[in-house]
């Protein structure tokens, strides 16, 4: 016959006026008290009751480092990258070609190539060769002074899905450094290297941009109906023997598209329909430092990957937060 819970409340007050050393040991059970037996009498069992709690805390702490750590990932999940760019910077180029570089860093053929012999501020390119697959163009430019490796997306689709074309980072990213690393596509040496990444994040409302504008910041400058949000920032930092300008550009974009309906001889109608479409922007611009030397052609993969590197490490930690380190 069960005992009536009466003849419990005497024992829970009495557990109650118990000190903690008595509710220590009722935790430890056997294996403390045996520990003690055994030897390890400087323990006392208030420390083991201490140490209890610490391990509490330990794996809680633990845990919600765990959480964050994910957050922080499907955050970053959201933002896609628009585009990618390598920039050498150089004494010359006379016969570097845009097409022979284009084929080194793809392993394809181009769809397209020009040359231009006479280069003009409205058309400064010496060679272009690009190629559109998916909504995305794979595009090298040389002009005088520098040399441009490109892979962006098309901002406008004919399905109006003005960001269906953007692209995951890090994959494409290290396509692109393979291509540079293997078959050292620039073989001369450079007065500046670059390292430049676009990423957007898609949002229903300008006003849900203007909020990422504002945690990016940290902090909420408190300016109603606030529009042309535009923030800059440059932060020096070593990398290796390299200094290496880190310049962020934290902005919100609308991309307005419509269909129009064009008949010979008319003149142009007003769409028949249009969408707006909105997106946070963070545009990083990692470059290294001129000091009057030049870098090396050897030298070019490993700087522009650790030039990638810190732009990665840069984007995950937030933008802004990342520059503090």
């Amino acid at each position: 016959m069960a005992r009536p819970t009466a003849m419990l409340r005497p024992k829970a007050a009495l557990e109650r006026r118990q000190p903690l050393e008595a509710r220590g040991a009722r935790r430890l059970g056997r294996g403390g008290l045996a520990a003690q037996s055994a030897g390890h009498h400087n323990v006392s069992l208030s420390s083991f009751y201490l140490y209890e709690r610490m391990l509490a805390v330990a794996f809680l702490f633990s845990m919600m480092q765990m959480l964050n750590i994910g957050a922080s990932c499907m955050a970053m999940a959201d933002w896609r990258a628009q585009q990618i760019q390598f920039v050498w910077f150089l004494a010359e180029v006379d016969g570097l070609s845009a097409g022979d570089i284009f084929r080194q860093i793809w392993s394809t053929e181009p769809e397209q190539i020009q040359q231009n012999r006479a280069p003009n501020p409205s058309n400064p390119f010496l060679s272009v060769a690009s190629i559109i697959e998916g909504g995305r163009t794979s595009q090298v430019q040389v002009q005088p002074g520098r040399v441009d490796v490109i892979y962006s997306a098309d901002p406008l689709q004919e399905d109006q899905a003005a960001f269906h074309s953007l692209f995951d980072l890090v994959p494409n990213l290290t396509k692109m450094l393979q291509g540079v690393e293997l078959n050292k596509i620039v073989v001369r040496d450079a007065f500046r290297l670059a390292a430049v990444v676009t990423v957007l994040k898609p949002v229903s409302t300008y006003e849900h941009g203007v909020g990422e504008f504002i945690e990016a910041l940290g902090f909420d400058f408190a300016v109603p109906n606030a529009t042309d949000l535009v923030f800059q920032v440059n932060s020096r930092k070593s990398l290796g023997d390299v200094n290496v300008n880190r310049l962020i550009q934290l902005g919100t974009i609308g991309i307005h598209s419509g269909n129009f309906t064009l008949m010979p001889g008319a003149r142009i109608p007003m769409p028949d329909a249009s969408t707006t479409q909105y997106a946070a922007r963070r545009h990083f611009d990692f470059n290294t430092v001129p000091d009057g030397r030049l870098l090396e052609h050897a030298s070019h993969g490993p700087i522009l990957r650790s030039l990638a590197d810190e732009i990665t490490r840069v984007i995950e930690a937030g933008a802004v937060r990342g520059l503090r380190s």
